[in-house]
């Protein structure tokens, strides 16, 4: 660390990058004498006190961190102490994570936002024994769980913020889950991860959405099992699913007691978006559930091996979608209501999660994601709603600001739907903006109206509790799976990419090379032009790996060729926007 600020009683400290760790600082003890240190992500918002345990050893004062502290930047004041006589240290406590996913091209910005995003999952990958940032309110109960619960592996788990949250969210693990996979291949924190949940189910199936606060959102339910199967799809670990069947199955038995005309109808502040008005048949939370059926169905069909139940969860989720369609779509603006049979207010989490989860019908699917980027675009990236609501005092938060979230939900369904020329842009916006304003770590929120880290609180607290921005945030460090899927193209087909389907978008891309952990080994790309300017690709996946690919975006050049262990495919790409 170094000091790159200095007055007589003030030291600011660079940690040169965001992480997680006990700070340490000791000093002469003497009548008088006392030293703080204050932390933060940035030079100028350095907001959260460090709260140590002291002792008194040979005449120095000795003071470590109750918890790990994460932090880039650290203040230390002193006062009836020399400055020069306080010793600091910041012992590094990130969990190794050894990296096998890797991804460069000719683009610097996508591979920094791949890198952001790997060292922004490493920092949200955290012992859940350190409790969450409100711990000190919880109930015993609560509290209990936190500090007594111990994964078969070890305590890590997958947090939704390092320094605020500090606790598993189960929506929040859509985009974090297939990541710490894609980048870390690692599934005993991701096993951590969802033990922590499933070690809190009651007897009647509920779930809670997060593993301390234990709150309750139906739609985090939800989540879960589609969380689940995409797990199963990018690390093949069946056994893990066979393990706890009858756990999962108990969440889907629950989701269907509580539906109301085959929907999900949730009350206030039981979505991700709490600080909004949305309650009832929220449009987004339907999505959801159509897609948690429809996951259900595959995993019933082709692991649990129960085709009734499969074909219950297809036979409400074909319901559900025409229901969705019915009450939601509005067929002149191209949009989705934010609730089921109210027009008047639209929501870009409807539009994108009806395109992304198949709710959407194929013909109208273009429109909707044009529509959306023309209504909710800002210089930042997509608002949640449009129009807005209007304010009632609240500090709305989930209104007037740009939520990473929701937009890696957009930047998915635009990716997926061929819409690369509306894409890029999105990329550039939100993730470019916090890159451009010096971020090391993705943050939870973007400031709509400024385009930098959001410096108010989420809500006004009556206590000095933690309810400001988070500035490393899992879920908004989506894109290396992205990347993958999209960019080399490699999208997985049947569990731990035992089949793939090979379909590279171009993206303004003439290098891309790409390595992407599979359940047997590794996957690897490389896309290039050659002296003639033609467009190739080489893929090396592994000899078991069944592989197709779209011929309207490439075809083979050469037979495949087998190379210990490994076949080697080499196609001329078709040239894309």
């Amino acid at each position: 660390m170094k000091i790159i600020r200095k007055t007589e009683d003030q030291a600011l400290f660079d940690l040169e990058q965001l992480g997680n760790g006990v700070l340490t600082f000791t000093y002469p003890a003497s009548a008088g004498a006392s030293v703080s240190c204050a932390y933060g992500p940035y030079p100028d918002f350095i907001n959260f006190r460090c709260k140590c345990d002291m002792s008194i050893f040979e005449g120095k004062a000795i003071c470590r961190s109750k918890k790990l502290v994460t932090a880039r930047y650290l203040l230390v004041t002193a006062h009836g102490v020399p400055l020069e006589s306080v010793d600091l240290s910041f012992q590094d406590k990130m969990l190794p994570l050894e990296k096998y996913g890797d991804f460069s091209c000719d683009s610097k910005l996508f591979e920094k936002m791949f890198s952001v995003c790997e060292h922004t999952l490493r920092c949200c990958v955290f012992p859940h024994t350190q409790g969450n940032s409100t711990f000190d309110l919880q109930g015993e109960k609560n509290r209990e769980f936190a500090l007594n619960w111990h994964g078969k592996y070890s305590d890590y788990v997958i947090v939704d913020g390092a320094r605020r949250d500090r606790e598993v969210w189960v929506g929040d693990l859509y985009p974090e889950i297939r990541n710490v996979w894609a980048l870390f291949r690692n599934k005993e924190v991701i096993r951590n991860t969802f033990d922590v949940i499933l070690d809190q189910i009651r007897e009647d199936g509920f779930i809670p959405a997060s593993s301390i606060s234990m709150q309750v959102f139906y739609e985090y339910n939800c989540w879960f099992l589609i969380v689940l199967e995409d797990y199963l799809k990018v690390s093949g670990d069946t056994d893990f699913y066979l393990e706890h069947l009858e756990k999962v199955r108990a969440i889907l038995r629950f989701i269907l007691t509580i539906l109301e005309d085959g929907c999900l109808d949730l009350g206030k502040m039981q979505t991700w978006a709490w600080t909004s008005s949305r309650h009832g048949k929220i449009t987004s939370s339907n999505c959801v559930l159509y897609a948690a059926l429809k996951a259900a169905a595959r995993m019933e069909k082709n692991l649990g091996k129960d085709l009734a139940s499969a074909q219950n969860c297809e036979a409400l989720a074909a319901r559900l979608k025409n229901k969705i369609n019915e009450e939601s779509f509005d067929r002149k603006k191209k949009l989705y209501y934010d609730i089921m049979g109210t027009p008047g207010r639209f929501s870009s989490d409807a539009a994108a999660l009806a395109v992304l989860f198949g709710v959407c019908e194929q013909q109208d699917r273009k429109k909707v994601l044009s529509a959306l980027c023309e209504k909710f675009k800002t210089p930042y990236g997509m608002l949640l709603y449009y129009p807005k609501e209007e304010p009632d005092g609240q500090n709305f938060v989930h209104n007037d600001h740009v939520w990473p979230f929701v937009n890696t939900l957009v930047l998915e369904a635009l990716l997926k739907n061929g819409q690369t020329e509306q894409a890029l842009p999105l990329l550039q916006s939100v993730w470019g903006t916090m890159l451009q304003n010096g971020a090391d770590t993705f943050w939870e929120i973007i400031d709509g109206n400024f385009g930098t880290f959001m410096r108010t609180r989420l809500n006004d607290p009556p206590d000095d509790r933690d309810t400001w921005n988070s500035e490393c945030h899992g879920w908004s460090a989506g894109l290396p799976y992205l990347f993958f899927t999209y960019f080399a193209g490699v999208r997985p087909v049947e569990y731990g990419y035992q089949s793939i389907e090979f379909s590279p978008v171009c993206a303004g891309l003439n290098d891309v090379r790409a390595v992407v952990p599979a359940a047997n080994g590794e996957i690897r790309v490389s896309i290039y032009k050659d002296a003639d300017g033609v467009r190739r690709a080489e893929l090396v996946c592994p000899e078991s790996t069944q592989v197709g690919w779209k011929r309207n975006v490439a075809h083979l050049d050469t037979a495949p060729a087998r190379e210990n262990g490994y076949t080697v495919y080499s196609f001329l790409l078709k040239e894309q926007v």
